[in-house]
């Protein structure tokens, strides 16, 4: 079974890491946005019901106080704008995809199969005036190590 975890901040305008970005953006490439929201990102391709991948969720991989999760779909859907994903080619480690993998062996008392896999990534959403190029620019002079990670950017 495939799942893709997003996992972000319950209230959009008080997100940290969101508030930093946006600042660099600014301060090193001139770019003014409305915001930007970061979202952690982890795809599960493992035999996991529905009922085990909430459980993980909400007891290992948030914090219920300040985190919110969708599982299969976005979490801030219908946002206008444009989301930037950097996630790491294949062959580089993921430790945070190997650290999920350790929390989640743990959480179910059983070490995932080899075929079994999970993999990590951050998606960054970004509001405001911004063409599709200015995202790409952002994405490759601020967010991305082309030697070791991919990017994909879309319209929200």
């Amino acid at each position: 079974n495939k799942f893709r975890i997003e996992i972000g901040p319950k209230n959009k305008a008080s997100d940290p890491f969101g508030k930093l970005v946006l600042s660099e953006i600014k301060e090193d490439l001139g770019i003014v946005l409305q915001s930007v929201v970061v979202v952690r990102v982890l795809e599960l391709n493992a035999e996991l019901s529905a009922r085990q991948v909430g459980g993980l969720c909400s007891q290992l991989f948030i914090d219920s106080i300040t985190d919110d999760f969708s599982v299969n779909s976005p979490l801030f859907a219908g946002e206008s704008g444009f989301c930037v994903e950097i996630g790491f080619l294949p062959g580089v480690t993921d430790n945070v995809g190997l650290t999920a993998r350790r929390g989640i062996e743990d959480f179910l008392g059983r070490k995932l199969f080899a075929d079994e896999s999970v993999k990590s990534s951050i998606l960054y959403l970004f509001s405001g005036a911004l063409s599709e190029q200015q995202a790409v620019e952002i994405a490759s002079k601020k967010l991305f190590n082309p030697m070791i990670e991919s990017v994909k950017v879309s319209s929200a």
